[in-house]
């Protein structure tokens, strides 16, 4: 069909000549573009290639496959031919050789062969041929896309064909005011469509420039198509600016739902991502919130292009109320705790809480607070609250204490008893000596525990040294009971029975437990004499009886009962006396005791002060037999002091071991019987 290429042996030896051994004229020859096609358009009469870098002295042949389809010398003259009617050869310079196809006029491509090549004596250059239809009816568009963080562009083509599967997009990147580059090569997916040609998509990504704005196009092959990108979103790179931030609360109440968001006001472009590390988005919710979740730290990050560039953290804070409480006396986990009066108690609660809770110990029953702390605060770590009370027990601090642990969430409280053991002993300071007349009572408050206590009953027989007896069970008897809500107060009720003129006097009972006993003294007295002993009597009261009770207001209880009896002794023997001397004169010696007057008992009393309280020295100690001395003597509490020396006095004048003298009342007749003194 097309001649035949002159290329002999002799061609190619002296073609190897030229190249060892070339002049200064002879240069390279350059046919194919970079992509080493030469692409014939289908309906195309401008399928026109060039072949340059020739010389003046070269003669040049364009050969198609194996066919040289014209041959043109150096010009001048110049070389222009139409060649087997679609053909278009010309040279019409030295340096260049053109040939342009005509396709409209060839009804079967097919027949160009594979390539073509533009050959001299010294050279040939050889490219593909490429038979297309160019992408038809293509658009592009591009983003840049903050998921992948990477520059994302599609184009598709509707119709293109391509005799060598040349289907390709190259991607070009066009900084603003700047030259545009090559950002890569992508093959195009096809797909055949009935009408013998094909249809195709470019998927094109690449890694994020710099900083800064950009337009994007891409050349679509076969038929090197320039197509301007659409930019889909904002087309600028800028990196975020300002710093993430939340509205997640300070704390929440367990059981509470959490839910808040972190956010930004630049993410820059594409956006950055905002995502708490505990949800992976920009919104934390827990719901149904424990205590456990306490402490939880979230993160919500700012990431740009794969790179962390901001963060803000939330500590999750569950506000809860006690949920235990530890209350305990001496260490000890139980109830009821037992000690022992004087040692030291040691009181201590422990509880839980966010906030730390307000803690109070408090005695129960008269809801005195001792020892108390104020609410925590909710953010700080240590949650545990502790307070602790110490003192030296006292019989009187046996109660309920109870520790109250709260918050604005909730209360718990623990109640422990106390029981001191201690010595039986008075309440209070007792400013009288009581006198009990027959079938009438006086009571004792005392404190004791164990409060199960034994009571030893004696009469002091002061002509006798004070010498005690065991008294008998039909003269008095003791009640003892405990109160109910305050286990160590004890009430001792002495009731006198019956009382004559022989057994009349001062008595003491013994009030004991395991660990000691207190004793009370007390006088009783009968109501009852006859008519004659009551006129004799009610002068001798009058004279000494009123003198020494109306003294006795002054003093001290005993001093008022040794006074008034030391009376009655002195009334009793006078009128002995007379009724045994029938009339006769007392003589009495000067080392016997003298009548004692109103005034005289007025000058004692002043004599005696104001140390007036007295009690039973050997309180509790005494046994049948004993002889007990009595000194003016103050007790509280179970323990005792001297009284002044001053006392004395009182006592020497008053003969004390007259109290209690059994034949006081010997004499007495019973005429007046029925009537009573107080």
């Amino acid at each position: 069909m097309f001649e035949s290429p002159h290329v002999t042996m002799s061609a190619y030896v002296g073609l190897i000549f030229l190249v060892f051994f070339s002049d200064r004229y002879v240069t390279s020859l350059e046919l194919c573009p970079v992509w080493n096609y030469l692409e014939v358009k289908e309906g195309r009469d401008d399928n026109t290639f060039t072949c340059s870098g020739l010389t003046d002295q070269q003669e040049v042949s364009w050969v198609l496959t194996n066919s040289v389809v014209k041959t043109c010398p150096p010009v001048p003259p110049s070389c222009t031919a139409l060649a087997y009617g679609y053909f278009s050869v010309s040279r019409t310079s030295n340096q260049n050789f053109y040939i342009t196809i005509k396709a409209t006029r060839i009804s079967d491509l097919s027949i160009l062969g594979g390539n073509i090549s533009c050959q001299t004596k010294t050279e040939l250059k050889t490219c593909q041929l490429d038979i297309i239809y160019p992408a038809e009816n293509s658009q592009c568009q591009v983003q840049f896309n903050g998921n992948t963080w990477q520059i994302t562009a599609l184009c598709s083509v509707s119709k293109v064909r391509s005799s060598r599967n040349n289907y390709r997009c190259f991607l070009y990147q066009v900084p603003e005011a700047s030259q545009g580059s090559s950002v890569g090569s992508y093959t195009m997916e096809v797909i055949q469509a009935r009408s013998g040609y094909l249809s195709g998509t470019c998927n094109m990504t690449s890694y994020l420039p710099p900083e800064g704005r950009y337009s994007y196009y891409v050349i679509i092959f076969p038929g090197n198509v320039n197509v301007s990108a659409t930019f889909h979103g904002n087309n600028t790179i800028s990196r975020p600016i300002s710093t993430p931030n939340h509205n997640c609360p300070l704390y929440l109440n367990e059981g509470d739902t959490l839910n808040c968001s972190c956010f930004v006001n630049d993410t820059g472009n594409p956006p950055g991502v905002l995502r708490w590390n505990s949800t992976n988005s920009s919104k934390l919710e827990f719901k149904n919130l424990k205590k456990s979740q306490n402490g939880i730290q979230n993160v919500c990050t700012l990431t740009w292009n794969n790179t962390v560039y901001q963060s803000v953290s939330y500590t999750l804070i569950v506000a809860y109320q006690p949920t235990w409480i530890n209350f305990t006396i001496n260490t000890e986990k139980s109830d009821n705790v037992f000690v022992h009066e004087r040692s030291t108690v040691t009181i201590k609660c422990q509880s839980d809480g966010r906030p730390a809770p307000r803690m109070t110990i408090t005695k129960v029953r008269d809801t005195r607070i001792l020892k108390s702390r104020p609410m925590g605060s909710i953010i700080k770590e240590d949650q545990i609250g502790e307070i602790t009370y110490t003192t030296a027990a006292q019989c009187s601090d046996a109660d309920m204490y109870r520790c109250t642990a709260a918050n604005s969430l909730g209360m718990k409280n623990q109640s422990v008893s106390l029981s001191v053991r201690c010595k039986p002993g008075k309440a209070s300071a007792s400013s009288t000596t009581p006198i009990i007349l027959e079938g009438q009572t006086s009571s004792f408050e005392l404190i004791a525990y164990p409060n199960s206590v034994i009571v030893t009953k004696y009469f002091i027989d002061s002509n006798n040294n004070n010498k005690e007896t065991p008294a008998s069970d039909d003269i008095f008897h003791v009640d003892c009971s405990s109160n109910p809500q305050l286990l160590y107060k004890v009430t001792c009720t002495v009731t006198v029975i019956k009382v004559t003129v022989n057994t009349a006097g001062l008595y003491k009972a013994v009030v004991s437990n395991d660990l000691g006993s207190v004793a009370l003294i007390f006088v009783a007295l009968p109501t009852k004499i006859n008519e004659s002993e009551n006129s004799e009597f009610n002068r001798g009261h009058k004279a000494g009886v009123g003198t020494g009770l109306g003294v006795g207001l002054g003093l001290a209880a005993v001093e008022a009962v040794a006074l008034t009896t030391f009376f009655l002794v002195r009334w009793w023997r006078r009128k002995h006396h007379t009724s045994k001397a029938k009339g006769k004169k007392e003589n009495t010696p000067s080392s016997s005791r003298q009548d004692i007057s109103s005034d005289k008992a007025v000058e004692l009393t002043e004599s005696a002060g104001l140390e007036h309280e007295s009690t039973y020295e050997n309180v509790g100690n005494s046994e049948s037999g004993q002889t007990a001395i009595y000194t003016n003597v103050e007790i509280t509490n179970l323990t005792s002091k001297k009284a002044s020396k001053n006392t004395g006095k009182v006592y020497d004048d008053l003969q004390f071991k007259d109290v209690g003298v059994r034949s006081l009342y010997a004499s007495l007749k019973t005429t007046n019987a029925g009537k009573s003194y107080h």
